[in-house]
Formats: C-alpha cells, sequence, structure tokens
C-alpha cells in the first residue's frame, strides 16, 4: 500500500514540475485567437429556428455548398485557418451544433440523430437540396447521422 502511494505522489509531483509554469501560460497566445486565424466576415448569419432550438449559422464564400460540423466543446470558429481557403471556391455554411457556441442546449435530449435531423432541416432551410458535408469528432457523428437519416441532402460526405 505505502508503495502504490509513494509512487502515485511521486507521478504527480513529477507531471506537476514538468508543465509550463501560470506565468509561462499567460505569455503564449492561443492559435486561435490571433489575427491571421480570424474568421472572415460572413456573407449572411444569424439564427434558424429547428425543432424548438435557435441554430446559429454562418454562410461564407461562393460556389458548391459544404456544411463545417465542429468538435465537441468546440464552434465553427475551430475552422478559422482552413476556412478561408475553403471558401475561396465553395459556399461555406459553418453552424454551432447544440449547446455549443451561439447556439443554446434548449430542453430536448442531446443526441446525434436528433441533431442529425436538424441539420437536414437547416441546409433545407437555407434553401439548399443537396450539400457535401464534412464534420470533425462530434461533427463527424453529426454528418454521418444526417447522410444514414437524409441521403437525399448529402453529396459528399468526410468525416474527420
Amino acid at each position: 500500500m505505502f508503495k502504490t502511494l509513494f509512487f502515485a505522489i511521486f507521478a504527480s509531483a513529477a507531471a506537476l514540475l514538468a508543465c509550463p509554469g501560470i506565468t509561462n501560460a499567460e505569455e503564449t497566445k492561443p492559435a486561435m485567437t490571433t489575427e491571421t486565424n480570424a474568421l472572415p466576415k460572413p456573407e449572411k448569419s444569424g439564427l434558424l429556428t429547428i425543432n424548438g432550438l435557435n441554430y446559429y449559422y454562418a454562410i461564407y464564400g461562393k460556389g458548391e455548398p459544404l456544411l463545417l460540423l465542429h468538435g465537441g466543446l468546440g464552434t465553427t470558429d475551430m475552422f478559422a485557418p482552413i476556412l478561408p481557403k475553403l471558401a475561396e471556391n465553395r459556399t461555406v455554411i459553418g453552424v454551432d451544433l447544440q449547446g455549443h457556441g451561439r447556439t443554446a442546449l434548449g430542453d430536448r435530449p442531446f443526441t446525434v440523430e436528433a441533431m442529425g435531423d436538424d441539420m437536414a432541416a437547416i441546409v433545407k432551410a437555407l434553401g439548399y437540396s443537396q450539400v457535401d458535408v464534412m464534420g470533425y469528432s462530434l461533427g463527424g457523428g453529426v454528418a454521418f447521422r444526417m447522410a444514414v437519416q437524409h441521403p437525399e441532402a448529402v453529396r459528399r460526405l468526410v468525416l474527420v
């Protein structure tokens, strides 16, 4: 018992010493907040009421439509480094998923199946019959459910 406790304390102390101090953390800026990684101004943005939730969306660029779905605990802003390049030849539609960013959690259960239905409804409400969809992490699960539940609305699917 003593050896296990000693090892746990030793491992915790080693991990604490290996981490940068609080003062060092303040000196480093997160990559997502630099000017070079800032999102461009959307051509259109707002809230769409879909199945009792007010989903935030933003549209960038012109061309074939691409729906971008972010990962858990993120927002559309996580695509800032790649969004400008994608928007050069595509209409990029970014949506903050249920309970993320500018979209409230709401009172209903939090499921990828429900959000898959919601994404198909958002695409339709924005006037698109079919889109390419790229989802990262949680967004990949939502994109997959959208494709399974509404195959007519998804032309291509990219899961990251």
